[in-house]
């Protein structure tokens, strides 16, 4: 019994003088390999951009449908994250009395950030009344339901054609000022 004794407190003994000898290479087989640094511009999630064909946006607020656009291709781009650029809209706008108002255009451009829709090359709208204004460039603010631009404008309807340098309208309470040097022929 007391051999046995004896040998159990002499283990731990010689492995702790016989240490040096085999602490170094136990270390260097344990020590993890390759590179576990992170590069600092890791951590930020990369942008990938999309193209889609044949898109369909509804806009509603409050259980009131508000826009309802089609593209013909919606894409994004990395070095604009937060835009969407379109081909090819058709969109349709609802006023305060849920009449229709359409709208068309060759490009657009939605920033989703500031939450504005921006219209280009040959935009055509046309109101519930049959009037219709043509002009090059056309923002939505979608968040303030408002409609603008700052490009020459023309509208033409019943007996009616008119010619300004800017463009208001409040979707809203239906408020519509064309404003600059403005020309008006009505017969």
């Amino acid at each position: 019994m007391t051999g046995t004794r004896n040998l159990i407190w002499l283990l731990p003994l010689i492995l702790l003088i016989s240490s040096p000898l085999w602490w170094s290479p136990l270390a260097a087989f344990l020590q993890p390999r390759g590179d576990f640094t992170t590069p600092a511009n890791n951590n930020r999630q990369r942008f990938k951009a999309f193209t889609m064909q044949g898109v369909s946006l509804i806009q509603n607020k409050g259980g009131k449908r508000e826009l309802v656009l089609e593209a013909l291709e919606v894409s994004s781009s990395p070095s604009k994250e937060n835009n969407l650029e379109m081909m090819e809209i058709d969109a349709i706008l609802f006023d305060d009395q849920n009449r229709q108002i359409s709208i068309t255009s060759g490009e657009a451009d939605y920033d989703t950030k500031k939450q504005i829709l921006t219209l280009l090359d040959n935009v055509i709208l046309t109101s519930p009344d049959g009037y219709e204004l043509k002009t090059e460039v056309l923002r939505f603010l979608t968040k303030y339901r408002k409609i603008k631009t700052a490009a020459a404008v023309s509208l033409t309807g019943k007996n009616l054609d008119l010619k300004g340098k800017t463009m208001f309208l409040d979707l809203d309470s239906n408020n519509f000022r064309i404003g600059g040097r403005v020309f008006f022929n009505t017969w």
